[in-house]
């Protein structure tokens, strides 16, 4: 209890000794301390909310809302109306309650629709009800993915009629939306093109249409690729390129160094399909059958004699059929860097060109590394140029320091911001209580009884007058001063 009050009592006389505006910085301190302190704890009570379901439809967020209002629980609803927020702690909790209610149909609903069999159901609707089941179904098995976030599908069944103009065949719509990041390659999407049709009865991949959530068609028609390249050409076409440069590149890595030469194919593929029939004849030919026929005539006395002979000739016929594919013609180019050497005392580095034996050694190392060929009127050069961004590699690297050095030299700003800040509120702190609080327990005074002079006031002497004043007027009370800094 005694320091307790030997505290407040050197707090009061510390008080007392403050200037009007030393009272007010460190009033507005003090209420700033208070003030952050219940902010920050409103908002520890503050409930953090969740996601609990985004990207949903209008009608089916309206479902997930109105169930968490009987359930009496607090949300957000928030993205237009297709996010739903909850909080952080039941999120879990909610998501299994409102999926086994069956508010949430993930892709649509299931076959989980024929469970409730009602009795009277029309043929129309159980087939509505049938598409809508395997749409759902389908939905739900494409979104499963890797790359796609969620898919709608729509079927339109056959219809067959007994007249054959009427008959329609079965079409199918798929609109995948894929995440952020991902794309679909071509074998992808073939295989969600089988997918569906070979999910509906009497539908062709070739009525499946594939979309992305952009509206870009991803399957193309035979239509479509009559008036080009098809897709499986275009990929045969760029993957033998990449193949032969990369081939090239990474042989000349080795003798010039990394990054030290540039390889890029052009390939003149023939896709045509050609089928050819031939037919060879045997000159020998061979007697399949004879036939002989007498006729003899009494009365004249005649007699005559035909002789049917039938001769086999040997035939034999061939049919090639030769795939596309082949190479009509490679077109090459290539870039190599050349060498730097440093000159002078201040190692400057200058360029100096490869000579026209290395150019024709490396020409021929390339050669045989596409498979050049002279007969298909193959086509090569290469030059020899000084590269951009020669004499930047031991400086960038592999560009590793240039994606972390900009977020360092931020981190780095933030902390000396915060310890400038530190020094000034500590230094200003220091001031005031070094300039008033010294020594609050003593008013000013004549210097010594007797003294001329005018009186100066405490605030008007420095601290060192005030300190020697002190020890001169009341030497026991710096005594005991001093005793309790030094218990402190």
């Amino acid at each position: 209890m005694a320091r307790l009050d030997e505290a407040l009592n050197r707090f009061q006389g510390a008080w007392t000794g403050f200037s009007f505006s030393q009272k007010v910085i460190l009033s507005t301190i003090v209420l700033a301390v208070i003030v952050s302190l219940v902010v920050f704890s409103m908002w520890l009570r503050k409930p953090s909310f969740a996601v609990l379901f985004s990207d949903l439809d209008i009608t089916n967020a309206g479902e997930v809302t109105q169930e968490l209002e009987q359930m009496g629980e607090e949300y957000r609803v928030t993205r237009g109306g297709t996010t739903v927020l909850v909080e952080a702690d039941r999120v879990a909790e909610l998501r299994i309650g409102l999926a086994s209610a069956g508010v949430i149909h993930p892709g649509g609903v299931g076959y989980e629709i024929f469970d409730n069999n009602e009795i009277g159901v029309t043929d129309f609707v159980q087939q509505l009800n049938l598409k809508r089941a395997l749409e759902g179904e389908l939905s739900r098995t494409i979104s499963s993915l890797t790359a796609v976030e969620k898919a709608r599908v729509h079927i339109v069944f056959s219809k067959e009629s007994i007249f054959k103009q009427g008959n329609q065949d079965a079409t199918a719509s798929v609109v995948v939306g894929l995440k952020r990041g991902y794309s679909l390659n071509r074998t992808q999407i073939v295989g969600i093109t089988n997918l569906v049709s070979f999910s509906v009865e009497g539908l062709s991949p070739e009525n499946v249409t594939v979309l992305d959530q952009t509206g870009n068609t991803l399957t193309r028609t035979a239509a479509d690729e009559s008036l080009g390249f098809s897709n499986a050409q275009i990929d045969l076409k760029r993957n033998l390129e990449g193949y032969l440069a990369g081939k090239a590149e990474e042989m000349l890595a080795v003798v010039l160094g990394p990054g030290k030469a540039v390889v890029r194919v052009d390939a003149d593929l023939d896709f045509r399909r050609i089928e050819t029939t031939k037919e060879m004849f045997d000159p020998q030919t061979v007697v399949r059958s004879e036939q002989s026929t007498e006729e003899s005539n009494s009365q004249e006395g005649s007699r005559s004699e035909n002789i049917t002979t039938n001769y086999d000739i040997n035939k034999s016929v061939e049919r090639i059929v030769g795939s596309g594919g082949g190479i009509n013609s490679l077109s090459v180019a290539v870039f190599v860097d050349g060498h730097y050497q440093e000159n002078g005392p201040d190692g400057q580095r200058e360029y100096v060109a490869l000579s026209s034996e290395e150019l024709s050694e490396l020409e021929e190392a390339v050669k045989g590394a596409v498979g050049f060929d002279p007969s298909r009127n193959d086509v090569i050069k290469i030059v020899n140029l000084p590269f951009y961004s020669t004499g930047l590699e031991n400086v960038s690297g592999d560009g590793s320091i240039m994606e972390w050095l900009p977020g360092l030299i931020g981190k780095i700003a933030t902390v000396c911001i915060l310890v400038l800040l530190f020094l000034l509120v500590r230094k200003h702190l220091s001031q005031m209580l070094s300039q008033e609080a010294t020594f609050p327990a003593f008013s000013a005074g004549p210097v010594a009884p007797g003294g001329s002079g005018p009186i100066l006031t405490q605030a008007e002497l420095s601290l060192e007058e005030r300190t020697k004043n002190v020890s001169r007027s009341d030497p026991d009370q710096v005594v005991k001063l001093i005793k309790t800094w030094m218990a402190e």
